[in-house]
């Protein structure tokens, strides 16, 4: 039992303490906790116990129990599926869950989706069982036109043992035959807190000109039963295509809704093939991310190598500003025979990445015969103030302040985008530091028309939405965008980026 927030509380399945399978699963590359989310006819452990047996021995298997179902319960009135996503996604924060994959069925593939949007960096990928991303208008319509009812609750949520039958004969491909009194049980079980599971439902439905299709950055795939009749495979198809060609569909035949139930073997053969290979693509982007990490430790000792080293800069009290600058000034000796003085260049990045990212190539060609000095902007790569100032002004006044304090008294700024308002920013305030400018991919300030402009020819609605993408897909937007031909590179690296 795990407690939300005072008021609710939510039941989970999870390992033991003592089990092995946790930090077996941490110490092997690419495994991750896979959550199983029921749907609204039974509890968690009722629905999934045949694929829980089957995974059990080889992933962190975590089974919650919905509000209102299995002890779990809350004393707020919030019967959203953004509450439920929220509290599964805290419950496992709780008990230690850092990234995991979503198995929804039904009402849980409706969770599952909202989770995958609301928490991107706790879900990375999901199987969706037989539901949809938003129980709309046009969703419910044709699902009570399929099953010839005017109720959805009614039929779905029984209230008589012929009830549970016809709900069987709904949900499967062939109903089971079994004596009455487990028919009742299953009565018992779902009329608990019947009142509030309708309302669970109610809340479901969404009007049609209100949804709009999210992106979701996860790996998804669509695992069905054939004869489904609530979300029919003509749905499956629909909601493939409703996310963009990325999920992979795959449909189990003599199978209907509950097809986890009635087809357990051909449902734990596929879900284990798809999970397997998800962890396999994990061990690859490990991998790359290793290379990608050696590649940044190459590049600092490369910097090292042409002449300059990091160094942090006090600006103020609450303020520091990183700089890669040259190894020394000249000694004494130096300056007494007239060993001419290097002239300064500082490189002023864009909005993308940091400055010796922006500028590696200019920097190992410079730095022998210019001293480089390459500083970071306030809040890339380390450098941070505690001041609420987020001008233009307030930057250069930084970058300004720290070459003074390194020592430089006349430099050539090269300025790159946002480094390019900076440049003329600083050639303004500071005329007697600044010498002359290098400005690429800028203007001399960012007003409304330029701004116009430049949003109406690369087709986004806000600067925010193209230049701090919060997905995969939105970096290589951003990538193609501001090249003449971006090179094809693994999605790990975009990863990497996007972090």
């Amino acid at each position: 039992m795990v407690e939300i927030e005072p008021g609710t509380v939510m039941r989970f399945w999870a390992p033991t303490q003592n089990t092995n399978i946790t930090n077996r699963a941490k110490n092997e590359p690419g495994k991750q906790a896979v959550v199983f989310l029921h749907g609204l006819g039974l509890d968690g452990i009722l629905t999934w116990h045949l694929q829980v047996l089957a995974l059990a021995k080889t992933y962190p298997v975590y089974v919650p129990d919905f509000l209102f179902f299995g002890g779990s319960f809350t004393d707020k009135t919030d019967r959203s599926v953004d509450f439920q996503a929220e509290c599964v996604a805290i419950g496992l924060r709780k008990l230690g869950v850092e990234k995991c994959t979503v198995v929804g069925l039904s009402y849980g593939g409706l969770v599952g989706f909202k989770m995958a949007e609301m928490y991107p960096d706790l879900v990375e990928s999901m199987v969706v069982t037989c539901a949809a991303m938003a129980f709309t208008e046009s969703i419910r319509s044709g699902m009570k036109e399929r099953l010839g009812v005017s109720s959805l609750p009614e039929h779905l949520i029984p209230e008589t043992v012929q009830g549970v039958k016809d709900l069987f004969k709904f949900a499967t491909y062939k109903s089971p035959r079994m004596p009455d009194f487990l028919y009742k049980d299953i009565l018992e079980m779902s009329s608990e807190n019947r009142k509030q599971k309708v309302e669970l439902m109610e809340a479901l439905v969404v009007r049609d000109e209100d949804f709009k299709i999210p992106h979701y950055p996860q790996r998804i795939h669509l695992l069905w039963g054939e004869h489904d009749i609530l979300y029919n495979l003509e749905t499956a198809h629909s909601l493939k295509e409703q996310l963009g060609g990325k999920a992979t569909l795959h449909y189990i035949e003599k199978a209907g809704h509950l097809v986890q139930t009635e087809q357990p073997g051909a449902y734990n053969r596929q879900l284990k093939k798809i999970l397997a290979s998800w962890d396999e693509a994990r061990k690859q982007d490990l991998r790359m991310v290793r290379i990608s990490t050696i590649y940044v430790h190459l590049l600092h000792a490369l910097m090292k190598l042409v002449g300059l080293r990091p160094q942090a800069v006090q600006i103020e009290k609450g303020t520091i500003i990183h700089f890669w600058v040259p190894h020394r000034k000249p000694t004494n000796q130096e300056k007494a025979i007239n060993e001419p003085e290097k002239p300064s260049v500082v490189f002023l990045h864009g909005f993308a990445l940091d400055g010796i990212l922006t500028w590696q190539f200019q920097a190992m060609a410079l730095a022998k015969k210019y001293a480089v000095y390459i500083p970071n902007f306030l809040f890339f790569g380390g450098s941070t103030t505690d001041r609420a100032d987020r001008s233009m002004a307030f930057q250069v006044e930084c970058m300004a302040n720290g070459l003074k304090k390194l020592g430089v008294s006349k430099c050539t700024l090269v300025g790159f985008s946002y480094g390019g308002f900076a440049c003329f920013k600083m050639a303004e305030m500071y005329p007697d530091l600044v010498h002359s400018l290098v400005v690429s991919g800028s203007a001399m300030a960012f007003t409304n028309s330029v701004s116009l402009d430049i949003l109406q020819g690369i087709g986004f609605s806000s600067f925010a939405e193209f230049l701090l993408p919060r997905t995969i897909k939105g970096i290589k937007e951003l990538l193609e965008v501001g090249s003449y031909k971006w090179p094809w590179i693994p999605d790990c690296v975009y990863t990497d980026f996007l972090e």
